[in-house]
C-alpha cells in the first residue's frame, strides 16, 4: 500500500514541476528533449539560456543570467549574455552559475554539488559607491570541455577554459586555463598530472 501512495505522490510532484517550469521552457533560446529540472531551480532571464538534450539540473540551483546591470544613480545597461548547457550534462544540488557574457558547459559534464561557475564580477573601482551599488561586468568567457568532472564546492572564475575530459578536485578555485585530459586541484587550481 505504501508503494502505491509513494508512486502517486511522485507522479503528482513530477506533474507539479512540469507546470512550474513550463513558462521557463517556452521562453528559453532552446530547451532539449528529456531535460529534468528539479525543485527549487531559479532562472534569471531564461530567454538567454540554451539547455540541450538529456540535461539533469538537481535541486536548489540558481542560473543567474545578467541581461541587465544596474548602478545607483545611472541608467540600466542591457547586454546579450548566453548560458549554454550542452547535452547529457549533470549539475548537482545547490550550484550557482552566473553569466554576464558567455558561459558554455560541454557535453557529458559532471558538476558536483555546491559549485560556483561565473564570468561575472562586481565592479569596485568607484570609491563613492558601495560595491553592491556598482555595475556588474564580465571579466571573460568560461568554457568547460566535454566529459569533464567538476568536484564538490569548486569555484570557476572568469576568463577560464577547462579542456576536454578533465578532473577538477573538490574545493578547488580555477583561475587559469586547464588543458585537455588533466587533473587540477587546489586554490588556485594547479595541474597535478595528465590523465
Amino acid at each position: 500500500m505504501f508503494r502505491i501512495y509513494k508512486r502517486i505522490i511522485d507522479k503528482l510532484n513530477n506533474l507539479h514541476l512540469y507546470f512550474y517550469y513550463y513558462s521557463y521552457k517556452k521562453s528559453m533560446l532552446y530547451f532539449g528533449k528529456n531535460v529534468i529540472l528539479k525543485k527549487g531551480l531559479i532562472i534569471d532571464y531564461p530567454e538567454c539560456l540554451l539547455i540541450r538534450d538529456n540535461v539533469f539540473i538537481n535541486n536548489d540551483c540558481w542560473l543567474s543570467i545578467g541581461k541587465y546591470t544596474y548602478q545607483k544613480g545611472s541608467p540600466k545597461v542591457a547586454s546579450n549574455p548566453v548560458l549554454e548547457i550542452d547535452s547529457d550534462t549533470y549539475i548537482g544540488r545547490f550550484c550557482s552559475i552566473s553569466c554576464a557574457s558567455k558561459v558554455y558547459i560541454g557535453k557529458k559534464v559532471l558538476i558536483a554539488d555546491r559549485c560556483y561557475i561565473g564570468d561575472i564580477q562586481h565592479n569596485f573601482e568607484n570609491k563613492d559607491l558601495a560595491i553592491k551599488d556598482q555595475y556588474i561586468s564580465s571579466r571573460g568567457n568560461i568554457k568547460i570541455g566535454d566529459e569533464t568532472w567538476i568536484g564538490n564546492n569548486v569555484s570557476i572564475l572568469p576568463n577560464v577554459k577547462i579542456g576536454k575530459h578533465c578532473v577538477i578536485g573538490a574545493n578547488s578555485v580555477v583561475t587559469k586555463d586547464i588543458p585537455d585530459y588533466h587533473i587540477a586541484v587546489g586554490n588556485p587550481a594547479k595541474v597535478l598530472r595528465k590523465i
